[in-house]
């Protein structure tokens, strides 16, 4: 799964895929891994697969962050405004706030909803959680292209490069 998630930030969401369904069919009661291959097949642009899935997670785990979250990614796609509002509950909104993977997930759905002021928001909490992968989010994610000529778009982009810069990696 850890190398699906590196396909995934690195753009290659096709390796992603590739590996994620392999863990998934390996480990169909990991919720996590639900969710990673629902949201890989989404940037594989397969809705109707990633709908299935997410129609198990929700029927194995009703109401659950995991289900919801992969609804919202998938109605986000489809551009289901009124389903992806219904989701953002004021729980889902503070479980989502603690995880920047979560709040990377939630800055895409938004984003595809054509949402730039929601879907900044999202991104900013996601970069203030830890999301520093500023090549991810200006070169790589096809869902955060309406962003990137935005200025707060920019500025975030120029704050997660200066945290990039400070990291040095051990030898």
């Amino acid at each position: 799964m850890e190398k699906g998630n590196l396909y995934w930030v690195d753009g290659r969401y096709d390796l992603a895929l590739e590996t994620v369904e392999k863990f998934y069919d390996q480990n169909k009661n990991i919720t996590g891994g639900r969710l990673l291959y629902t949201t890989m097949l989404v940037y594989n642009r397969r809705p109707d697969d990633a709908s299935r899935v997410a129609a198990a997670l929700e029927k194995d785990l009703p109401g659950s962050y995991f289900a919801r979250s992969a609804r919202f990614l998938i109605d986000a796609y489809e551009g289901g405004k009124a389903n992806v509002e219904k989701i953002m509950t004021p729980d889902f909104v503070t479980a989502t706030e603690q995880d920047f993977q979560y709040s990377l997930v939630t800055a895409v759905g938004y984003s595809m909803l054509g949402e730039k002021d929601e879907a900044l928001y999202w991104l900013e909490n996601a970069i203030n959680k830890g999301f520093n992968n500023y090549i991810y989010m200006s070169e790589h994610d096809p869902f955060l292209e309406n962003l990137r000529e935005e200025e707060r778009f920019k500025e975030l982009m120029r704050r997660a490069k200066a945290k990039c810069d400070q990291f040095e990696a051990p030898e």
